[in-house]
């Protein structure tokens, strides 16, 4: 996934997304710019439908996963989803997910 902001800002800003979207870091690597994370689907309430507090659910399944940060030559940054063992998501699940990680991942309502 490419998302339009430096990297060191984003690294800095990714524990905000993970906070808000039912991930725990659980370690990272600074100087590699991962960050390694559980996965559990957050729940919502009724209530939470009713008033439109409700928060995008992320499609994958409840599990541990990597969040590799890759800086690109312009002001943008890769960022490389894995599994708990370092392989790559797969085509399909990053298409399934994009629609819903794109906007949390820009914070366009942060900035």
């Amino acid at each position: 996934l490419l998302v339009e902001m430096e990297l060191d800002l984003l690294w800095s800003n990714m524990t905000n997304f993970f906070v808000d979207n039912g991930f725990t870091v659980n370690d990272l690597n600074e100087s590699k710019k991962i960050y390694y994370v559980d996965y559990v689907e957050p729940s919502s309430s009724l209530w939470d439908s009713i008033w439109g507090d409700a928060k995008p659910i992320i499609d994958i399944p409840e599990a541990g996963y990597q969040f590799e940060l890759v800086k690109k030559a312009d002001d943008s940054t890769f960022v490389i989803i894995k599994d708990a063992d370092g392989n790559a998501l797969d085509r399909a699940t990053l298409d399934r997910i994009f629609p819903v990680i794109e906007p949390l991942l820009s914070f366009r309502d942060v900035f």
